[in-house]
């Protein structure tokens, strides 16, 4: 009764990492090289100064404020370079749903990602009507565009009455718990030639920002963008996704050949019981399971007619692969209570050399 075993201590990425590699509208062709460290002899101050042309003042807002530099450049640069083909961007992680702006701008994302973390996503892609802030004029609406024969209504969210920055502004904290501050003094001032060039109010999206955290019921993001300075969201992400894996247990596979919000979309056949799980979060989570999703000729004709797919793992029991998804599906400490530890060590008997 006394006996306290030793933690079991999980390395590697962390849910909200591997997320934010997925980001399907990031793609590969927009990216940059990370902004230099800077040496010894040179302060962060100092080099924030010289690469931006912007006194950064000293303290722990330094690297977040560079950083935010850094992303809020990329998400113009997403802007500027609209170039896409008229049925949008190429998809790519899975993405499986289209957000245009009012610019006409196609934004990838995904489903799941929209319905776990905003209730309101959740609700409207189940067949809710659409949602309109008044104070703002800002609206949400959901169709359907058939884009091939034989391939089913792709999902699209009009958005209209916000900048296209504001937009990507809400994504970045639905697929990583962060708010890049479009609206600080320092970002504004690195950046203002990008502003000027795409019509960029910073103050305008400030408000933007907070009528969409309104609109979709996301206080967390409401109380971050109150703040005049940079203020990290409270976390929220890790536990979302937790609960998506707690609730989709209590579906039938695919749910439905019609539900679009987070329905599961994978089938892992164990050796004693069928799980049901979501390939934007194993794809994202695991290697070996993103080169399963990201190969199509593996996928191609392997999808039923519900929209899931069946993966055979029946050498695996339930038991051992509920402490996988638990940690893939939530960055969760399995083994804080001496019977989580017991339970491993009963699958996985310790042995001594």
């Amino acid at each position: 009764m006394e006996f306290k075993p030793e933690a079991i201590v999980m390395d590697g990425n962390t849910l909200t990492h591997d997320l934010a590699e997925i980001q399907p509208y990031l793609r590969s062709e927009d990216d940059e090289s990370p902004p230099p460290t800077p040496t010894n002899a040179e302060s962060s101050s100092q080099a924030d100064s010289k690469r931006w042309g912007v006194e950064v003042d000293n303290g722990e807002e330094n690297d977040l404020i560079e950083k935010d530099i850094y992303l809020v450049r990329r998400l113009c640069s997403l802007i500027a370079h609209d170039d896409d083909p008229p049925d949008g961007p190429p998809i790519i992680h899975g993405a499986d749903i289209i957000i245009q702006t009012s610019s006409g701008l196609k934004i990838p994302a995904h489903r799941v990602m929209l319905a776990a973390r905003a209730p309101v996503l959740h609700d409207m892609l189940s067949g809710s009507p659409d949602i309109r802030d008044e104070d703002s004029s800002i609206s949400i609406s959901l169709l359907y565009v058939k884009c091939l024969p034989m391939v089913q209504p792709l999902p699209r969210l009009v958005c209209s009455g916000c900048h296209a920055i504001s937009l990507l502004v809400l994504l970045t904290y639905l697929y990583c718990d962060n708010v890049p501050t479009v609206w600080d003094r320092c970002v504004a001032s690195a950046l203002a030639q990008d502003y000027t060039n795409l019509g960029i109010n910073p103050n305008r999206v400030k408000v933007e920002v907070q009528a969409l955290a309104r609109l979709l019921g996301l206080p967390l993001l409401a109380n971050a963008v109150e703040s005049p300075a940079k203020r990290p969201p409270v976390p929220s992400l890790g536990a979302d996704i937790a609960y998506l894996l707690q609730t989709t247990q209590n579906q039938e596979p695919g749910h439905s050949s019609t539900a679009t919000n987070a329905r599961s979309d994978v089938v892992l056949q164990l050796a004693d019981k069928d799980m049901v799980c979501h390939s934007m979060v194993l794809r994202a989570r695991s290697p070996f399971f993103a080169d399963f999703f990201d190969d199509p000729d593996w996928t191609i004709n392997r999808w039923n007619v519900d929209g899931t797919i069946q993966i055979n793992m029946k050498h695996i029991k339930e038991r051992v692969m509920l402490f996988v998804l638990r940690f893939i599906y939530g960055d969760e400490d399995l083994f804080t209570t001496l019977g989580e530890w017991l339970c491993f060590v009963q699958v996985h008997p310790l042995t001594t050399p």
